[in-house]
């Protein structure tokens, strides 16, 4: 072997990895949320090994932790092995990246001698300045949290590149709102490490800054029989297939929410890691404890505390007993001590499951008494251990909950009473107006901009709850009403699957709406997360796909077995002008049919309707070893995702089941693939993204490229075939608010299959620390 550097080998193997991508070319700076000022200058910024993370004598523990960060990212993501030195002075020949803020002795010089201006205006609050030149990257934070989101930007223009040539640039930007977060369920423990990647890897990667986290299995030794009974209401409603629990007399009440954390009691141990881990990536833990209203997991062991006490595993509790606040605050205090929050989210939403009639407590009390009085005796005792209080804002807006009781029929039959909204007199002079309003009555139908103004006038500070990256004259509502922010949430258990397929469009439409201050038009997200996507599966993964660590990708002939080409219009087929020879997105790379009569193979799912496709094609020849098989395929026809918190105890079914791969093995063993919409496949012509297929343009069609990582290494694949699903079924979204959830059986569908490539086993050894030192081996 002749003399090579080690990280060059990296570097070129790196590049062959990441090669051929037709819609990730990179157009100016690779930063998402976009920067609120960017300019761009000449050449690049050549990282590798010989580059230098510089910290000054006496640097800070934020420096130290800075350097830490992007050393262990350079090696867990790119094998390339950075170091930290100290230094008085920034080298001039050598590369260096420096990072922290004005405190910095080595940031303060060079700013000083670049005319670089820091201030509380500008970048100002987590703001910060990035500037890249040939020899040296300078990341300059406001403050210890803008000097962070520097280097996330610094990451993603990393991961950007092809070569690691870091375009030269200067960036100055800073967050329009103050408040970026996300809520979700506590992961159970076998979810704690995707977790802890989604916090790292998108959470703070993206720029969010608070989660509020619901708990329901929070540990208590205070309390055990709350435990106890948790884990018996988990699997009671698992066990009777329970989406959404009814009351005693038939009323909905919904959020169950028995997918939190799994379902397990979640240890204090676990709980003190992943709050620790979080608030070090700069983002805020908040502890949501719902009460009140979905308080089942106060309530499971004690239906003596229950508004109604013979209601089935009751969710209201009564405010008239004094028992009731003494639960409320040892929980809250065992929360206190392990989590150590500035602020606690109380809940307070759809106190709709409250058959005031059949409550004997509450016969001739005022329903808004009875909230008013609630909210107020958590808000004193946490404000006097200087906890801030968050809640929902649906009860603090009559347009959303109406005026006056109510009377409604439950599905038995019988009437029953229930609460509407506090009227705003009683709000504005009986409220504490510190109180964080999460307003997730924003859309239109909910009353909207009228909604936001009300909690204005009242005085509260509000974000918008729940929220979406398409929310109606963002830019007017924003401008007219002091929101300080807004979070999405995650109804469903805290796992890779459900947060891939569900939420990322949401959770990615509001990180940039919520730090540059501007809403991306629906088409531009689509497009920005297509580009992003490999990224963020990467990422949340924290695996690397076969055909990304450089090894051959093989395509598969499968011209014996096409079966439709570009006259074939059944069930609105429509193929035509498709493009011939090499396509590739990354390294996945396929071989299309040239000239030929049969350009495809499809196969029919069968359901309601036309159904003109065999069913399915066989015996597809493999005859290789392979470390995954890549399949590059769509959808004739759109299909159906319903959300996952309707069958919390079968997520996976609320995509449509349009098919499978069988992969038969030499020895007779077959592996099923399962084919879902909207997970790794979809229609031919989406504009959507799906998280384990990369799209791809083919003529005017897009196909999604599918990595399967062979879960039987060294063992050869015969064959493989594609089954389309016979009598296919759909999960009714609506259903899962009316009871048992339903399924109907979809339209007939077809499943195209364009091409199939493998990745083979690794013939060679790649080992770059072997230096020759001028002789070859």
């Amino acid at each position: 072997m002749c003399q090579m550097n080690y990280w060059k080998i990296i570097v070129l193997f790196f590049a062959f990895a990441v090669g051929n991508n037709q819609l990730f070319a990179v157009q100016g700076p690779f930063i998402f949320p976009k920067p609120q000022d960017v300019k761009m200058g000449e050449g690049t910024f050549d990282l590798d090994d010989q580059t230098h993370i510089l910290i000054p004598q006496g640097a800070s523990s934020t420096d130290r932790e800075l350097a830490k960060f992007l050393t262990n990212e350079m090696v867990d993501k790119y094998y390339m092995p950075i170091r930290t030195i100290v230094a008085t002075e920034i080298p001039t020949r050598t590369k260096s990246i420096v990072m922290g803020t004005i405190d910095n002795p080595l940031i303060k010089k060079y700013c000083l001698a670049h005319d670089i201006a820091l201030s509380r205006q500008n970048p100002g609050k987590e703001g910060y300045v990035l500037v890249v030149e040939k020899n040296v990257i300078i990341i300059a934070g406001w403050d210890d949290a803008g000097a962070f989101y520097g280097l996330q930007s610094l990451r993603q223009l990393i991961n950007a590149q092809n070569d690691f040539k870091v375009s030269c640039l200067t960036v100055r930007d800073w967050p329009k709102f103050e408040f970026r977060g996300i809520r979700l369920f506590v992961p159970g423990s076998g979810n704690v490490a995707f977790f802890k990647r989604f916090v790292k890897d998108f959470m703070a990667l993206y720029k969010f800054n608070k989660l509020f986290v619901e708990f329901n299995g929070f540990r208590s030794d205070r309390h055990p029989e709350i435990n106890a009974g948790w884990s018996l209401l988990v699997k009671d409603l698992n066990y009777t297939q329970t989406p959404e629990l009814d009351g005693l007399y038939g009323y909905n009440r919904n959020s169950n929410h028995q997918d939190a954390g799994d379902g397990e009691i979640i240890d204090k141990e676990l709980t003190r890691n992943i709050v620790q881990f979080t608030r070090n990536h700069f983002i805020d833990f908040i502890p949501e404890i719902p009460t009140l209203s979905h308080a089942y997991a106060l309530l499971n062991a004690h239906p003596e505390l229950a508004a109604y006490p013979y209601d089935i595993w009751p969710d209201v509790y009564d405010t008239a007993n004094p028992k009731t606040y003494e639960l409320v605050f040892d929980v809250f205090d065992e929360y206190i001590e392990v989590v150590q929050p500035k602020m606690i989210h109380i809940g307070h939403d759809e106190w709709r499951g409250f058959p005031m009639r059949k409550s004997p407590s509450f016969k001739d009390v005022d329903y808004s008494d009875l909230y008013i009085s609630d909210v107020n005796k958590l808000y004193d005792y946490l404000t006097k251990k200087n906890i801030k209080v968050a809640l929902w804002g649906d009860y603090l807006l009559e347009r959303a909950r109406g005026k006056g009781i109510k009377t409604k029929t439950a599905l038995t039959g019988e009437e029953y009473l229930n609460p509407g909204g506090i009227p705003f007199e009683k709000i504005k002079a009986s409220i504490p107006k510190d109180i964080l309003v999460l307003n997730w009555m924003w859309s239109e139908g909910s009353g909207g901009r009228e909604n936001e103004e009300t909690l204005d006038k009242a005085g509260f500070k509000q974000i918008f709850g729940n929220m979406t990256g398409a929310i109606s004259d963002w830019d007017e509502r924003i401008a007219k009403t002091d929101f300080i922010g807004g979070a999405p949430s995650a109804w469903a258990a805290t796992n890779e699957y459900i947060f891939s397929r569900d939420l990322l469009k949401d959770f990615l439409g509001c990180a940039h709406s919520l730090w540059t201050g501007n809403q991306l038009d629906g088409e531009s997200l689509d497009r920005e997360i297509r580009r992003l996507m490999p990224f963020i599966r990467r990422n949340l993964s924290g695996q690397t796909e076969p055909s990304s660590d450089g090894d051959q990708v093989i395509p598969i002939d499968l011209s014996a077995h096409l079966n439709v080409g570009p006259e074939d219009h059944r069930m609105g087929l429509d193929l035509p002008q498709m493009q011939e020879g090499h396509v590739a997105i990354q390294n996945k790379g396929f071989d299309l049919p040239i000239n030929s009569g049969k350009n495809a193979i499809v196969v029919g799912v069968k359901g309601e309707g036309e159904f003109a496709f065999d069913g399915a094609v066989k015996g597809i020849p493999v005859e290789r070893n392979v470390s995954s098989l890549i399949f590059l395929h769509a959808t004739l026809k759109s299909g159906n995702i319903s959300s996952a918190y309707c069958m919390p105890y079968n997520m996976y079914d609320t995509s449509d089941l349009l098919g499978w791969y069988e992969v038969v093995y030499e020895d007779g063993f077959v592996e099923t693939i399962p084919i879902r919409y909207g997970v790794n496949i979809r229609e031919y012509t989406s504009s959507e993204s799906c998280y384990y297929g990369d799209a791809i343009s083919v003529g005017k069609k897009v196909f999604f490229a599918f990595e399967w990582k062979n879960t039987r290494p060294g063992m050869t694949i015969k064959t493989v075939s594609l089954k389309g699903t016979q009598n296919a079924k759909q999960h009714l979204i609506d259903s899962c608010y009316e009871g048992k959830p339903e399924f109907r059986t979809i339209p007939s569908n077809g499943l195209i299959l364009l091409g199939l490539s493998a990745v083979e086993e690794r013939k060679e050894h790649i080992y770059p620390y072997l230096i020759s030192n001028g002789k070859d081996k």
